[in-house]
């Protein structure tokens, strides 16, 4: 079966795009909001033959009225050309021509991470965020018998949480891995030197991270019980894991972000002790992607201070003037009486 140029844009994205190319479930996500938006753009399911680059311009101009952030409207701008670019190889619709497409203007991220203080709180914040007093303070109606079971037991698989989120925070940050990395890691796959390599989810490429002997220490506390995880956590729960990470940032009185924050910590200060160590951190083929991941308030020293001025010598000056004397009057009369 071959698509035609009557082939819709949804049609040719699930029998076509979606198989062949190798992608994961967050894209072919991504794909199908695509089309979803661009089907509520035209008020019909779009042809590949109707593809150009004028109704490309229009639709991002739409995407922009209509409020959508600048980065989601350069996502779905990404996705379109995409798409359109894998029809072109059938030669059922010409290749887009992109300089002819408008062009989403979006201004440079403002990159933010924790510094290392900011790190250490997190972590001395886990023995009080994650204890069972803490969690029934909130909601009297957990129970010990519930904390055990349904907390430890089907979160943590039997892990206590407070070793458990020790244990993450140090390796998320020693490593720079991605939060789909990190949990995908075997306790096989790390040496006695704390050395680790992780084929990582999202590129498929190797990768090899060092874990400070601190580190491997509390990894080695959450043994027993045995697994094969260092860090199990249930697929279908995967948002009780933001959830409960979201708690603990809030019990550390530090600013709020996510996992990704240590990620972007571990890549700012590599590239701060070595310029161009960040770059292997993080597993980047490319050599500018890590400056995504770069705080320049932590990474960089600020500028000097400008020159003080000081406009008060050129101001002019003020004429100092006492109370004047009414002394006149009182002269004359006494001239008066005399004559």
């Amino acid at each position: 079966m071959k698509p035609t140029p009557q082939t819709t844009v949804r049609e040719f994205v699930e029998n076509f795009y979606c198989i062949e190319r190798p992608i994961g479930e967050k894209q072919v996500y991504q794909l199908r909001d695509m089309v979803r938006v661009l089907k509520n753009f035209v008020g019909y399911e779009l042809v590949l033959g109707e593809l150009n680059e004028n109704l490309a311009s229009r639709w991002t101009a739409w995407l922009e009225d209509e409020g959508y952030a600048r980065e989601t409207c350069a996502g779905k701008q990404r996705i379109l050309l995409a798409v359109w670019r894998y029809a072109s190889d059938f030669g059922v619709v010409d290749e887009p021509r992109k300089r002819r497409i408008r062009k989403v203007r979006k201004p440079a991220p403002l990159i933010c991470c924790w510094t290392l203080e900011e790190i250490e709180r997190l972590i001395a914040a886990v023995d009080t965020a994650m204890s069972f007093e803490t969690w029934h303070a909130q909601n009297p109606r957990w129970t010990i018998n519930w904390w055990r079971t349904e907390m430890i037991g089907k979160h943590y698989h039997g892990i206590d949480p407070i070793l458990y989120w020790r244990a993450f925070i140090r390796t998320a940050f020693d490593s720079g891995l991605r939060l789909s990395d990190v949990l995908s890691i075997h306790r096989g796959d790390i040496d006695d030197d704390g050395v680790l390599v992780v084929r990582q989810q999202k590129t498929g490429q190797p990768i090899v991270c060092t874990l400070s002997p601190e580190t491997l220490d509390a990894i080695d506390v959450t043994f027993p019980p045995d697994r094969e995880l260092v860090f199990p956590w249930a697929g279908k729960w995967r948002q009780k894991f933001h959830v409960r990470f979201r708690a603990l940032v809030k019990a550390a009185g530090i600013r709020k972000g996510t996992t990704k924050f240590l990620r972007r910590s571990r890549a700012t200060y590599a590239e701060r002790d070595q310029p161009g160590l960040a770059r292997r951190v993080l597993g980047h083929a490319s050599s500018d992607t890590w400056k995504r991941y770069f705080d320049p308030r932590i990474g960089q020293a600020p500028p000097p201070a400008a020159p003080k001025l000081n406009p008060e010598r050129f101001a002019p000056q003020k004429r100092i003037e006492g109370p004047r004397l009414l002394i006149e009057g009182p002269k004359r009369e006494a001239e008066g009486g005399a004559a």
